[in-house]
């Protein structure tokens, strides 16, 4: 399991404060480092599995949390010599004087702490020069692809997916009740979606489409199984992102296919075919959809949630009513298919 070292800054007068409250979370045993910065301060570290930052840090938070004075690193950890060791059990039939070692963690812990999964999210949502240069370079890349009818350059333009991150920013904001994050993620991926889409319309309109094309025709219908691989991908995703697995997220950006159907919309409208337009609009809204709502099953279900009772049963009520209506609107826009002229 990945480890991670957990270094907190405090005055003098409250190092003893912060030490008891390591050995009362890891236990007495915890390996802990004290260093004198100076100016009063002193840094007392640790090393800790990934899955137990988070029960350490909230309660790092909770002691101290009326103090502006107290600041909380972490690093990555790639190794430790010696390795960690966690406490031995006592062999059967013999007793100990020691407490009982802190309880492991629940399975959903498993994963990257509320601040680290914050942090990433952060750094996906900016409105960045590179962020617009990546969405117009993958728009760009996705229309060669299909008008050459070559899934291999479409797919390069769905392992580009600078549009995956706002919605995934999205998607951790509603189970954290972080509404700030949430705000950004959508501004940003509604600015991404602007300029591609604005984007492809005019190249739609100074290229020939022939919407016959495969990887064009492929992308102007919608079946349960583009909702299902859609749902899937989108689970595997976020996986990938609160474990920390960036290959397994990046094969999860050519499966959710964002940018293709925005692109294919956008040139058949250039091209004068509104209703394939239209179509594959749809399909890229479903795969919207799918990604937010399973983004959110998915965090929710890896135990991702607000540090205080209070505002974790505040952000659930929300998250539920979020999460109803994301599901109406997949209905919404499926029905709305299949049931509409744009099918046939």
């Amino acid at each position: 399991m990945p480890l991670r070292m957990i270094e907190v800054i405090v005055a003098r007068d409250r190092r003893e404060s912060v030490e008891a409250k390591f050995r009362e979370v890891h236990g007495k045993d915890v390996p802990l480092w004290t260093a004198d910065l100076g100016r009063d301060l002193v840094s007392v570290r640790t090393v800790v599995e990934m899955e137990e930052l988070e029960n350490l840090t909230d309660a790092i938070d909770k002691r101290f949390n009326l103090h502006g004075d107290v600041r909380t690193l972490v690093w990555p950890v790639a190794a430790t010599i010696p390795r960690l060791q966690k406490p031995e059990e006592d062999k059967p039939g013999e007793t100990s004087e020691q407490p009982p070692p802190a309880p492991e963690p629940a399975p959903e812990a498993m994963r990257r702490s509320r601040e680290e999964l914050l942090e990433h999210a952060e750094d996906m949502t900016g409105l960045s020069r590179s962020f617009l240069i990546l969405t117009a370079v993958s728009i760009v890349v996705a229309v060669i692809g299909l008008m050459r009818s070559s899934s291999i350059i479409v797919m390069a333009a769905m392992v580009i997916a600078p549009l995956l991150g706002p919605n995934v920013a999205l998607s951790l904001a509603t189970a954290l009740g972080d509404w700030p994050l949430a705000r950004k993620g959508a501004l940003t991926g509604l600015a991404g979606v602007a300029m591609a889409y604005v984007l492809s319309v005019l190249l739609g309109v100074v290229l020939t489409v022939d919407p016959g094309l495969p990887e064009i025709a492929s992308r102007t219908s919608i079946s349960l199984d583009d909702v299902a691989l859609a749902l899937a991908s989108g689970v595997a995703g976020i996986l990938s992102f609160t474990v920390g697995t960036s290959e397994g997220l990046v094969g999860v950006m050519v499966a959710i296919s964002l940018l293709p159907p925005l692109a294919t919309s956008g040139m058949l409208l250039g091209a004068g075919h509104p209703a394939l337009s239209l179509a594959a609009l749809v399909l890229f809204g479903v795969n919207i959809v799918c990604l937010n709502l399973a983004g959110i099953l998915t965090f929710l279900f890896q135990g991702v949630r607000p540090s205080s009772w209070w505002k974790a049963a505040e952000t659930r009520k929300t998250s539920l009513k979020i999460l109803l209506a994301w599901t109406l609107l997949l209905l919404t826009l499926f029905l709305g298919f299949w049931l509409s002229p744009l099918r046939h």
